[in-house]
């Protein structure tokens, strides 16, 4: 999703939001456009993903009421 409400797009440069789930909870991570923008691979690969793709994710956490991984890498698992 573009924008935490949906709202934007790809050509606004716009963050991406997607849900990762693991063991029955589901966690809503961020790529954020000043640090990855749409010209990185990192917001081309979450752009690809597919529902029950595997992925392994690097980035950090940000507090902002509640916990906001920020991923600054992403791969799809073979």
């Amino acid at each position: 999703m573009y924008n935490w409400d949906g709202s934007g797009d790809r050509d606004s440069n716009s963050d991406l939001y997607f849900n990762v789930s693991l063991n029955g909870e589901t966690y809503t991570f961020t790529v954020e456009s000043y640090l990855c923008d749409n010209t990185t691979d990192v917001y081309a690969a979450v752009e690809a993903l597919q529902v029950g793709d595997v992925i392994d994710a690097e980035g950090f956490l940000y507090w902002y009421e509640g916990v906001n991984p920020h991923i600054t890498t992403i791969t799809k698992a073979e």
